[in-house]
């Protein structure tokens, strides 16, 4: 994990993790790892440089088995050397074989330039990362245009429903007057006096160009929301690529 990773990294004596980019530097130190491991099993030796006595004399025996049965533990190809190197950042015998140092070098080859390479990365997500939010406005504008258009046309469906309301209290009132129907009449009253004073045809009227008014703000919103939607989709997509190709091309 990276816990174990950092605590590594400041227990180093490794001469290979050389970068300047904290990343570059824990992106090395795994392949480090990977690679002492790897050189270590390579070396066909039994004894691991981390185990603790009891293990080491398991090992030794099993050693001793099999060299009498002839297998060469001997590490002719020096393969413990990209080891030693590692993990202490010097070799510390000499050997005949070359393959540690050989490996050695081609981590030093292949991790050139690490930082730069995150660094550019780097950028090229953060200016990403820009431009994903700026898509993500666009479409918060187009949702606000259609929140605004909904709300006046609430509003206009609200102020029609109340002034149909009245006028048929209007209507029914003259009705039950020309019927003599006193007590209907005082009770129709009352209910339209229960209407608010602000119900009239006029409010309706304001209420249907409020209404008509925001469908065009929502319409406007939209084109420009999706004309500057297709320019920086098209700008992202072109990122995506850079970013691929950049990593393609390190591989």
């Amino acid at each position: 994990d990276d816990q174990s990773l950092d605590t590594s990294l400041q227990s180093t004596y490794s001469n290979i993790s050389s970068s300047a980019s904290y990343e570059a530097m824990k992106i090395n130190r795994k392949r480090e790892l990977f690679l002492a491991s790897m050189a270590r099993s390579l070396s066909g030796t039994v004894v691991p440089s981390d185990a603790d006595e009891l293990q080491r004399r398991k090992a030794l025996k099993s050693a001793q088995v099999l060299e009498r049965a002839g297998v060469d533990l001997s590490d002719v190809p020096g393969w413990l050397a990209a080891s030693e190197i590692i993990e202490t950042g010097q070799q510390h015998q000499h050997r005949v074989g070359r393959c540690g140092e050989l490996l050695v070098d081609y981590q030093r080859v292949r991790d050139a330039e690490v930082a730069v390479f995150l660094a550019r990365i780097n950028q090229l997500l953060a200016d990403y990362h820009k431009r994903v939010e700026m898509i993500e406005s666009f479409v918060y504008m187009h949702c606000v245009g259609i929140q605004l258009e909904k709300h006046y046309s609430q509003l206009r469906s609200e102020a029609l429903a109340d002034w149909e309301q009245k006028t048929d209290i209007t209507t029914a009132i003259n009705i039950a007057t020309k019927k003599n129907l006193p007590a209907l009449v005082d009770e129709l009253r009352v209910k339209l006096e229960s209407l608010s004073p602000s119900i009239s045809h006029t409010s309706m009227k304001k209420a249907k160009e409020k209404h008509l008014a925001s469908k065009l703000v929502k319409e406007d919103l939209q084109k420009l929301a999706e004309r500057r939607f297709q320019r920086t989709r098209e700008t992202s997509t072109e990122r995506a690529i850079a970013m691929i190709k950049m990593w393609s091309q390190r591989e």
